[in-house]
Formats: C-alpha cells, structure tokens, sequence
C-alpha cells in the first residue's frame, strides 16, 4: 500500500511535473524562454530518473542504512571513548543535509509567494487549460506546484547528497579502523619490550 502511495505520487507530482515543464519547451516562443527552460529541465528530468532508481532500489539502499546506522552505533566504539572521528563525519553530514534542505525550503516559500504580486505561476510550465481567466483553476494550479516543488525538493537533496554521505562515513570508518590499528601496534610494541 505504500508502494502504491509513493507510485501515485511520483507519477502525479514528478512526471507529470517534469512532462508540463517538457511540453512548455516545445511552445517557447522566444529564446530567453527557451534558454529559461532547457537550463532547468535536464536537472529535473535527471533527479526524475534518480528517484525511480530510488524507488527500485529502495530495499537495498535501505538495507545498507540499516548496515551503516548499525556500524556507526556499535556499542564498543562508545564504550572505550573512540568513535569521534565517525561521529564527527555523521554530525557533518547532518549539517549538510540541513543546509541543501532548508534552503532549498526557503526557496520554494519564495516561489509562492510570486503569484501574490502578479497574475504568473511560480514555476514557467504548459497546462492543457486556460488556466488565467479562471481565478479558482489558477490557485489550484499554483499550489499543485508548490506541491510539487516540495516533493521534488527531497529527491534533489538526496540525489545530491546520498553519494557524499556515503564517502563521509566510509572515510569516518577508515579512520577509525587505522586509529584501531594504531591503538594494536602500540599494544604489540609495549608488550614485546615487557617480554625483553
């Protein structure tokens, strides 16, 4: 059933979203329009694609989350005091996730509020109706797309930041494994001049 949920909705606020966006392009009638368009559309069409991976991918991108928060909660790290590099790495992530988010955020508060001081969409998209004579169809339409910028927000944050988060801890746990390392050489060394 959530399958189905997140289905629906990808179709209706992502490729619908991307596929209006598309057809506007056909229609641009000068070039600043046109240049308008074909510089945002690639970006759109791609987290569009990244976002089906995602989804088909989801039980074993989830799988590797659980993998990763089981690693970086390991009760031996926090009990001896060490971690902090891992830690470090984890609260950075978070701070990045935080900042594409909220601005990201920000910028879709902006775009809505375009259409309070004139008679335009926030977003430059075709729609199979006459949508300027009809005040009621028009709201609709700008809260279809503030709908759909914040769905779309998320999948453009992750798509951004997924590979990066990934590298960060890698490099977190590699750093911890050679302090681990250390930590055994100083102790094989101390241990061979008591034998001595």
């Amino acid at each position: 059933p959530r399958f189905i949920l997140a289905f629906i909705m990808h179709l209706i606020f992502v490729e619908l979203f991307v596929l209006f966006e598309s057809i506007l392009l056909i229609y641009a009638d000068n070039v600043d329009d046109f240049s308008n368009l074909i510089s945002v559309i690639p970006t759109h069409f791609n987290a569009t694609l990244m976002s089906i991976f995602f989804i088909h991918q989801r039980k074993k991108i989830w799988n590797l989350l659980k993998k990763i928060d089981g690693i970086s909660q390991y009760e031996s790290w926090i009990e001896q005091g060490d971690g902090t590099k891992l830690n470090a790495k984890v609260a950075r992530i978070k701070t990045i996730v935080k900042i594409f988010f909220y601005s990201s955020m920000a910028t879709i508060v902006a775009a809505a509020t375009a259409p309070l001081f004139s008679d335009t969409l926030p977003l430059a998209m075709w729609f199979p109706m006459d949508f300027k004579s009809n005040r009621i169809l028009f709201w609709i339409l700008v809260l279809y797309q503030i709908l759909s910028a914040m769905v779309f927000t998320p999948i453009l944050v992750l798509a951004e930041v997924f590979p990066m988060t990934l590298l960060c801890f890698l490099t977190g746990i590699i750093e911890e494994l050679l302090e681990r390392v250390k930590k055994v050489m100083e102790n094989t060394e101390n241990r061979l001049k008591e034998l001595r």
